[in-house]
């Protein structure tokens, strides 16, 4: 058979197994997983808990990361629970809405490949986001993280599952100030909740129904439907006193949510001018959150509501002296954000206190304060209140339904164009073999000549590869939105339970392929960075390894590493976007060049005007030939992992133009066989 013959028959060959790998199913190996510890993280947040109940605010945040450092390996669920606890903290009590989002994407990306095995904690991630959003004003955004999480939880759980993001909705109407819209939602959360079984655990039953009940009476009490109120008030203390004698063990929380509910009940009767009732349960709720381990802050809120019957029934010395223990408690806590509401209350009180003894003069300044701290609250939650929710929620699912209908159709066409081209392709080869088998004598002849010309080409071909690498950019940044959408199309297709299994499995090889070509036109967009386009911000180094660490120990399970961190407290200008990618390319790389089992090093070191940071495996190192290309930009210096991880040799370099860019340097010492250090030097001043 002759030279030409035998090239269509390897060409023909080619597509074929081009072909059956497209349609095989060629799965990478599943990560071996981390199991969770979930009765010791419950009994850590459990006293975190109980911590910020009792005032204890930074004692408490600090007490989560000591505890969780206990935790030799954590899971991803364990690492998920403490992600959602911080977000709540920094939302509710130290009000950084920058490390609640840092919190809340992290959420969402310790569950990222997890999202149906983990189900319930993913709708309450997409949740979570639409709470941080919340706080940041970016009211339409959040609201589409809430259709997407309440679509999410009716799609993939049961009513006992999802009776929380329903609860959730309700507390958003009721935080915009519609209060009737928010009781529909609260009452049908308590429906849901009641399908569980019995032996739920303790914040899954008791906490939740005696909270909801609360929440409920609280939208009739601001809804100015104080019988209601009332009503929903009792009905909690009785399922209180009903359930307390199953939870022993939590004696002090059932005592404090009992005198809460005393608090809000004795503030109702207040207003009703049922002043023996009123007076009796909010000395109860004193009495008992101002015990040791209860809810001191809310004592203080009970404190304010007698004061005020008080004032009213002109009991004036008994009300100025609850007024001073107010004043010296919110003196003593300063402007912590947690008290503003109790603060602006206060000083109404206070002003109705001086009107009614007939100090006039001392009176109008509080008027003014409290007409200062109304207008404040008004302006921030005015574009809140002005948001319908259900006519988001509407638009939002039907630009879903013409999404997906678009998608639909373009798939289809890409299928049949898909068909239409391997047809042809197929068509063409089969005459190109039959054509080369009657002409395969004079072809034969003319090889020679053929070759020459070939090799003119590839000279050509080879000139022109400095301009093909200038326009690969411009390339690859086109290319990045069609196969993000390929990506979206097949995880949608994915979805779909009726796939048959041959169907299912081309669309997993599509995706697989479309997210390792995203990872590779992640890179080529990152290249040639300077210092000219580099935005740079103080940021806290030791944190941002941290940071960077929890979220890589996940993938370091995967082969049984582990990974330990040394850092000092230093805050240096930097762009954190790029130098956290810089981190995660060397430690990925040496997590990637590490056998399974080991262990690796990084370390934070502070010198007098550089920071530097070292990266340090026990891998199989860097042979000599290949330390000069290991910087060089698409180097042919390119090696699997130790357990077959592919390489596109574009990290180290990409990393070595950001650290240029910050004015540092990045080195490496390696002893093959025996482990690699790399080394970034920082500058810590611009």
């Amino acid at each position: 058979m002759s030279v030409k013959t035998t090239g269509c028959y390897s060409l023909l060959l080619q597509v074929s197994v081009l072909v059956t790998c497209w349609l095989s199913s060629c799965r990478e190996e599943p990560a071996r997983e981390v199991p969770d510890h979930p009765k010791l993280v419950e009994a850590i947040l459990d006293s975190t808990n109980d911590l910020l109940n009792v005032g204890k605010v930074p004692e408490s945040i600090h007490y989560l990361d000591s505890a969780f450092q206990q935790i030799p390996a954590p899971g991803p669920i364990d690492q998920w629970e403490k992600y959602n606890h911080k977000v709540n903290f920094y939302l509710n009590y130290d009000f950084n809405l920058k490390k609640a989002r840092l919190n809340a994407d992290s959420m969402t990306f310790i569950l990222k490949g997890n999202e149906e095995r983990y189900k319930t904690e993913y709708a309450n991630a997409i949740f979570t986001k639409g709470h941080v959003l919340l706080a940041e004003r970016r009211y339409a955004e959040a609201f589409k993280y809430y259709y997407d999480g309440r679509t999410f939880a009716h799609q993939h759980l049961d009513s006992c599952s999802y009776f929380e993001f329903t609860s959730k909705l309700g507390l958003v109407r009721y935080s915009q100030g519609q209060y009737l819209k928010a009781i529909p939602y609260l009452k049908q959360a308590l429906s849901e909740n009641a399908t569980c079984k019995t032996g739920d655990r303790f914040n899954k039953y008791f906490s939740f129904r005696q909270s909801t009940l609360t929440a409920i009476a609280l939208a009739y009490e601001l809804a100015g439907m104080p019988d209601s109120a009332v009503y929903y008030y009792q009905k909690g203390l009785a399922f209180i006193d009903q359930n307390a004698h199953k939870y022993p063990e939590r004696k002090n929380f059932i005592e404090t949510s009992r005198g809460v509910m005393y608090g809000n009940l004795g503030g109702v009767y207040a207003e009703q001018h049922q002043d023996k009732e009123a007076e009796h349960y909010l000395k109860e709720s004193i009495t008992v959150n101002s015990s040791p381990d209860h809810d001191f802050q809310d004592a203080q809120t009970a404190k304010l509501k007698l004061a005020g019957l008080y004032v009213r029934q002109g009991r004036f010395k008994e009300a100025g002296e609850l007024l001073d223990q107010l004043e010296a408690y919110l003196g003593k806590e300063g402007n912590n954000p947690t008290n503003e509401n109790l603060r602006q209350r206060w000083y109404k009180v206070k002003w109705n206190y001086f009107d009614k003894t007939g100090q006039y003069q001392l009176a109008y300044p509080f008027i003014k304060k409290y007409q200062r701290a109304q207008d404040s609250v008004n302006k921030v939650s005015a574009g809140l209140r002005d948001i319908d929710m259900d006519a988001i929620f509407k638009d939002t699912e039907q630009q879903y339904k013409l999404a997906l209908l678009k998608k639909d159709n373009e798939l289809k066409t890409g299928y049949l164009t898909g068909f239409v081209v391997f047809s042809i392709m197929v068509v063409v080869i089969l005459a190109g073999v039959w054509y080369s088998l009657r002409r395969s004598k004079e072809l034969n002849n003319k090889l020679a000549q053929k070759n020459e010309q070939l090799q003119m080409a590839l000279g050509s071909l080879e000139q022109s590869q400095q301009e093909n690498t200038r326009i690969m950019k411009i390339v690859a940044h086109d290319l990045r939105n069609p196969i993000a959408a390929a990506v979206s199309i097949a995880t949608l297709l994915l979805e779909n339970e009726e796939l048959q299994p041959a169907d299912r499995e081309m669309l997993g090889l599509m995706k697989t392929s479309s997210l390792h070509s995203l990872d590779m036109i992640a890179d080529l967009l990152n290249m040639n960075i300077t210092a000219e386009g580099l935005t740079k911000e103080p940021v806290e180094i030791h944190t941002l390894l941290r940071y960077c660490i929890d979220l890589l120990k996940f993938k370091s399970s995967e082969k049984n590493q582990m990974i330990t961190l040394h850092t000092e407290e230093i805050v240096i200008p930097i762009n954190r976007e790029k130098i956290w990618r810089v981190i995660s390319n060397i430690v990925v790389n040496a997590m990637k060049f590490s056998p399974e089992g080991s262990v690796i090093n990084v370390a934070l070191v502070d010198k007098q005007d550089t920071v530097q940071i070292s990266v340090a495996d026990h891998g199989i190192g860097i042979p000599e030939n290949l330390r000069n290309r290991v910087f060089s930009m698409f180097t042919d210096a390119k090696r699997q992992g130790t357990s077959g991880e592919q390489s596109f040799g574009l990290g180290l370099a990409i990393s070595r133009q950001i650290v240029e860019a910050h004015e540092g340097k990045i080195w490496f010492e390696s002893n093959a066989g025996d482990g690699t250090t790399f080394y970034v030097e920082l500058p810590k001043r611009r």
